[in-house]
Order: C-alpha cells, then structure tokens, then sequence
C-alpha cells in the first residue's frame, strides 16, 4: 500500500511495520524483512481498479442466462 501511495521502499517498509505493531501482530510475522540496497528508491506502482460489484453480478446473470438459451436451444435441436 505504501508503494502505491508514493513512499519510498524505506517509507513503506517503515509504514508496514508500523500498520502490522499497530494491529498487534507478533514480530515473527513482520520482524524478518529488511530492505538491501538503496531505502529512497521510489517504485511507481499503481493500486489495480477494481470492477463496479453490479458489472459483475450482471457479466454473471448474462452468462448464465445465455448459457441456459443455448442450452435449451441445442436440445430442441437434438433428435
């Protein structure tokens, strides 16, 4: 998250860290990474878009019913 916020590779360890001490995580889960190399190297990411919940739901009810009409079409077809 940090990454895609714009903070450096030290910043966002610095902020993992932080979020996951915060959260009451035990430091076995977090204590182990470390950064090697240069800490204010900036690394452009970008948060992936999500897709709107109704596209979904409507990309699904349109495949099922087209599924079903072809379905039914191929089976009054059939001898």
């Amino acid at each position: 998250e940090g990454l895609a916020d714009g903070l450096s590779a030290g910043g966002a360890l610095r902020a993992a860290k932080i979020t996951a001490i915060e959260r009451g995580s035990p430091a076995a889960e977090w204590g182990a990474f470390v950064l090697v190399g240069d800490p204010t190297v900036e690394v452009p990411l970008r948060r992936p878009r999500m897709l709107p919940i109704p596209l979904i739901w409507a990309s699904i009810l349109l495949m099922v019913t087209l599924g079903g009409y072809l379905g039914l079409r191929y089976r009054s077809k059939a001898p």
